[in-house]
């Protein structure tokens, strides 16, 4: 647990960037994966991995909420306030 907390509590502009790019795209495959098992158990409407790009940056949220508020890391969570915000404009732009 305390390398994690080494890991997690860097507070410089690259490790931002790299959280921000990195984070939603697991959490969008991981998203897409468990509704793709809950349509196939339960019988729900199945959705594309396209439909759920948006979602995925909801990760970046609680990213944004530790760096800023409760670790008070300030280049990391500005970091990865300016990256969501270039992500959201990109889906915007390209959808």
């Amino acid at each position: 647990m305390n390398i994690l907390n080494k890991i997690f509590n860097n507070d410089s502009y690259l490790f931002g960037i790299i959280l921000s790019l990195v984070s939603p795209v697991v959490f969008l495959y991981m998203m897409f994966y468990f509704i793709k098992f809950l349509s196939n158990v339960m019988h729900f409407r199945y959705y594309d991995i396209r439909e759920l790009y948006l979602l995925g940056l909801a990760i970046n949220i609680w990213w944004i909420r530790y760096y800023l508020v409760t670790t008070k890391l300030i280049k990391t969570g500005h970091t990865v306030v300016a990256v969501s915000f270039i992500e959201m404009i990109i889906f915007f732009i390209f959808n």
